[in-house]
This record gives structure tokens, sequence and C-alpha cells, in this order.
């Protein structure tokens, strides 16, 4: 494994970190600049910190005089009703043995089951049920979830790399904090392949 990290800084809170993944799933964190090697394939990922405290409040500035008062504009058309975005995230990278890096959000507890097959559970992603989004590291392998049940903001479900491979993989769960919901927060909603 290297001894360097490659780092961006994209602002000043956030840092990428670069690595090379083999076929046999093991991660290997490079420097900045250095190519991975030809059996392997290159991952990126990125690790925010908290947010720091409020600073005190300023003094109170004089005020300024006083200007004229301008003319009254025309009354602007009402615009539609935008969506409501979501409030919560959560994502990260596991590597193939289960074991969770460079996440950001709520942190979900991850087992490994057997070859290709992890427990996944998450809860504090708002009060709908959320459902996970995989992505395999290995391009040709499909991520998938099977079983389990959501509601309230988390999820507890098994997930599964085709052909029972263990391979490095990476989460996304976008949940929102509203009560319009298909299904009203106090029901568990079973998942597909749930008995």
């Amino acid at each position: 494994m290297g001894s360097g990290v490659a780092i961006a800084a994209n602002s000043a809170s956030e840092v990428i970190y670069n690595g090379c993944v083999n076929p046999a799933g093991l991660l290997r964190v490079i420097d900045a600049g250095e190519q991975c090697k030809r059996n392997e394939e290159p991952i990126t990922w990125n690790a925010t910190g908290p947010q720091g405290p409020e600073g005190p409040t300023g003094a109170t500035g004089p005020t300024g005089a006083t200007g004229p008062t301008g003319a009254t504009g025309p009354t602007g058309a009402t615009g539609p009703t935008g969506p409501a975005g979501p409030t919560f995230t959560a994502s990260g990278f596991v590597l193939a043995d289960g074991t969770i890096m460079g996440f950001s959000g709520a942190i979900p507890t991850i087992e490994k089951v057997g070859p290709g097959h992890y427990t996944f559970a998450i809860s504090g992603l708002g009060s709908g049920c959320v459902v996970p989004q995989l992505t395999s590291v290995n391009h040709t392998r499909t991520m998938y979830f099977n079983g389990g049940t959501c509601a309230a903001g988390q999820v507890s479900t098994h997930v599964f790399v085709d052909g029972a491979v263990d391979s490095p993989w990476a989460y996304l769960i976008v949940g929102a904090d509203t009560t319009q919901t298909l299904r009203t927060t106090s029901e568990r909603i079973q998942l597909p392949g749930s008995p």
C-alpha cells in the first residue's frame, strides 16, 4: 500500500483521496500524480469534516442616511412551487471485507456474511423510506439489495454483488424530513425480496 495520499483541495473543508484497487479487492492509496498499475482500477473518494462553531457577532455599524423612495414596480407573476430538496445524505466506500472508508453523513452498520454478501443497516435519514443506491468499483459487476424493511429514515437490508464475488463498493442514500411520504412513518415497508 502506498505511503502517501493524493489530495486535491476543492475547498477549505474538502479533501480528495486517490487509490487503486486490484482484482482481489485490495485498496492501495497512492501519491498525487502516481498512476495505477495495469491490472488495477482507479478510485477517488472524499471525507468532509464537521462544520466549525459559529463565530461571534460583529459590532453593529452606524445607520446610514435614508435614501429617496423609489417608484413602485409592477407585481410579478407567482412562480410554481418547487419540489422539496433532500435534507439528509449518507455516502461511503466499502472494502471487500466490509470495512467502511471515506464516509460522509450517517454511518451504516455493515457486516460481511459471505462472498459478495453483506448486511446493511442505517438510521437518522429523515422521516421517509430511504433506499440505498449501490455501485460496484468493479464495473463489470452489478450491485443489488434484497429483503429487509425501511421506515422513518432508516433501512435494514442485505447487499449482494452478482456472482457472489468479493468486490469493493460504494453506497449513497438521500432522505428527506417530510410528512409527504407514500406511507406513514409509523409503517415499516417491506423491501423487494422480503418473505
